[in-house]
């Protein structure tokens, strides 16, 4: 069983990170939600933005860098720099999360589930 945490390349602005999942990221998203079950049942995009926080700045980490973004700064980079929609986003980080704490098999089943459910909880009802 291979349980190295699976890598994502993920261009944003000018750069290029390799993204994971692995404990730190948890660590980091467990102190922000009170629990990773919490953040897990939150299911928004906000919980996918803070995920997504939290792999980057371990990309920096990893590479040494001292850099740290906030979600803020994070959300403000993706309005001018991505160019997928928020349920492509949503996607794949979930894909991240749910393979590092399901398991390859579960993410499959789960992610695209996830994606539809957050992007329409953040969507604005009339």
């Amino acid at each position: 069983m291979d349980i190295r945490p699976k890598e994502l390349d993920f261009t944003l602005g000018s750069e290029t990170y390799a993204l994971r999942c692995n404990f730190a990221v948890l660590s980091d998203v467990d102190y922000v939600y009170g629990g990773v079950k919490n953040a897990l049942n939150a299911g928004s995009f906000y919980c996918a933005l803070t995920f997504l926080t939290a792999m980057i700045n371990d990309a920096h980490r990893r590479d040494g860098s001292k850099t740290r973004y906030t979600t803020a700064q994070v959300s403000a980079m993706l309005e001018t720099d991505y160019h997928g929609t928020a349920v492509d986003l949503v996607n794949e980080v979930n894909a991240l999360v749910f393979a590092a704490v399901l398991g390859s098999k579960a993410a499959a089943d789960n992610t695209d589930d996830s994606a539809a459910e957050a992007a329409e909880e953040d969507t604005p009802k009339n």
